[in-house]
């Protein structure tokens, strides 16, 4: 090696939006949207109107027997506290 950095080939504009939209990532990212978007659909013809998304990003790592607060921020990557009032206020709702 020379020291020169290895580049990629040079790619069009098109064969980047092409990439970007049929990306697995991409199609994962918007499946799971879809997912907490329908889960509070849900949730508010339920009469659960003030549920966030927020809300419901959290609700996918609540385990049957109970989960830790650290568990959670860890998994999503937020702080205790941001995690810890999010559950306050799921409290708060019943």
């Amino acid at each position: 090696m020379n020291g020169e950095p290895i580049r990629a080939p040079a790619r069009t504009d098109r064969e980047l939006v092409q990439f970007q939209t049929s990306s697995l990532q991409r199609h994962a990212i918007e499946f799971g949207e879809w997912m907490m978007r329908a889960s509070l659909e849900r949730s508010h013809s339920l009469g659960h109107t003030s549920l966030r998304p927020a809300h419901a990003r959290l609700m996918v790592f609540l385990g049957w027997e109970g989960s830790r607060i650290s568990d959670i921020a860890r998994a999503q990557d937020v702080s205790k506290n941001a995690i810890g009032q999010l559950v306050d206020e799921l409290v708060a709702l019943g």
